[in-house]
């Protein structure tokens, strides 16, 4: 089994390749998808093509930019906004690696409201900015992997700081074992689930997380009111793509717990919640179809 292990985007990225192969640079390979990506999606390199675009207003998107784009403006419409990349999050948050948390007020933004989407040519109204901060990281996952695949390879594992993708068609009577950590308690594996071509990806509020001037803060920032205040302890989502898992899982996190059951069942996506009061929720035959257990 090939295994390659980065520090990349201040986290870790691992893949692990079980097809046999010769004299292909993997390392080198995946080193230059990720400095593309970062050359066109990082908001802390003054020249990449999103801070150009956010400087100007305008641009003309490459395909990769344009893709990402277009998937933000679906989640943004199926999650009733809670998925908003129109956030200015280093306005509110934090500005390279200082937490500086500001209480400004957001509002209900939409993407028809704030842009013109013309082919590949866009515009944003009213000094508004784009933030990919949620999908664009985990992007890059579904980006690697079809990488692997117009390489041929078929069976592999990415895990991107625990937003997980997963590639198997060796054996049909064999799948990757997945664990799921206790959000009450860190490091501690509580179940197991078993998955083949899925991503997995969880939302949680206990890392990454701050108090300052008596105040709490995480990472994820409710877009309908700038809260910090959440019924969920981790949301989990299993689907086809990480730009999707991750996603959904993060705008779900923000949501009231009913809510968020009714969103998730109605859109027929693969889900489990574990509620504020430690109880935890699963979608129908999630138990089933992963083999979900106690039991290693």
């Amino acid at each position: 089994m090939y295994k390659l292990t980065l520090n990349k985007f201040w986290t870790f990225f691992e893949l692990y390749i079980v097809d046999e192969f010769n004299n292909i640079e993997i390392e080198n390979d995946v080193n230059d998808l990720f400095e593309n990506y970062e050359n066109i999606f990082s908001r802390f390199k003054e020249n990449s093509e999103l801070s150009l675009v956010n400087k100007e207003s305008r641009g003309d998107l490459s395909p990769l930019f344009l893709s990402l784009f277009k998937k933000n403006i679906e989640l943004n419409q199926i999650t009733n906004w809670y998925f908003n990349p129109f956030i200015d999050v280093e306005s509110i948050w934090y500005s390279n690696k200082d937490i500086n948390i500001k209480k400004n007020k957001l509002d209900n933004i939409s993407f028809e409201e704030n842009y013109i989407l013309s082919w590949n040519k866009l515009i944003l109204k009213d000094n508004t900015k784009i933030d990919f901060w949620w999908s664009g990281k985990w992007y890059f996952v579904d980006y690697v992997s079809k990488y692997l695949i117009e390489k041929w390879f078929k069976n592999y594992f990415i895990n991107f700081w625990w937003d997980i993708f997963i590639s198997w068609k060796k054996d049909l009577y064999k799948k990757w074992r997945v664990w799921i950590e206790n959000p009450f308690l860190r490091g501690e594996k509580i179940w197991y689930i078993d998955l083949e071509n899925n991503s997995i990806s969880s939302s949680w509020n206990y890392l990454r997380a701050w108090e300052i001037d008596w105040d709490k803060f995480h990472h994820i920032i409710n877009p309908k009111n700038n809260s910090n205040e959440n019924e969920i302890k981790m949301v989990t989502i299993i689907s086809d793509k990480t730009y999707f898992s991750d996603s959904i899982a993060t705008a779900v996190f923000n949501m009231w717990i009913n809510n968020a059951m009714s969103f998730l069942n109605e859109k027929n996506i693969d889900w489990l919640i574990i509620w504020d009061n430690a109880k935890a929720y699963f979608s129908k035959w999630f138990i089933k179809k992963y083999n979900f257990s106690k039991d290693y």
